[in-house]
C-alpha cells in the first residue's frame, strides 16, 4: 500500500516501514508512530494473504469453518485497527507536520484514502 520505490511489496526483511520513516529527510514523531501503525495492519493483511492461500492450496476441506472464523477475526481486527480514533488523530498530526519527502507525502495521500474510506 505504501511507497518506497527501495522496498518489494510485503518486504520487512529491512525493517519495512520503520527503517521508511527513518529514512531520508527527518520525519516528524506522528509520522514515524503512523508508520508503525500501518506496519501492524499490513502484517495483519499478510497473514490474511497466506492463510488464504494456505486455504485454496493446502488446507483440508473440512477445515474451512474454523479457517472462516480466523480470516474474519482477522479481517475485524484490521478494520479496527484503521478505523481507530487514535489513527485519526495520528494522521491528522502527520499531515499537519508536512513532510518535502515525495514517498512520505505519498504515504500519507495513500493512507489518508485508505481511512476516509474504512471510515
Amino acid at each position: 500500500m505504501l511507497l518506497n520505490p527501495s522496498l518489494e511489496i510485503g518486504d520487512f526483511s529491512s525493517g519495512g516501514f520503520e527503517d521508511e520513516a527513518c529514512s531520508g529527510p527527518r520525519m516528524g514523531e506522528a509520522y514515524s508512530e503512523l508508520m508503525s501503525r500501518m506496519k501492524e495492519i499490513e502484517t495483519v493483511g499478510q497473514i490474511q494473504g497466506l492463510l488464504g492461500w494456505d486455504q485454496e492450496v493446502m488446507m483440508p476441506p473440512k477445515a474451512a469453518p474454523l479457517r472462516a472464523e480466523q480470516l474474519a477475526w482477522l479481517s475485524t481486527t484490521s478494520h479496527s485497527m484503521m478505523v481507530d480514533e487514535k489513527m485519526g488523530e495520528v494522521l491528522a498530526a502527520a499531515e499537519a507536520e508536512g513532510s518535502d519527502d515525495e514517498v512520505a507525502a505519498g504515504n500519507l495521500r495513500l493512507i489518508r484514502d485508505a481511512y476516509d474510506k474504512a471510515t
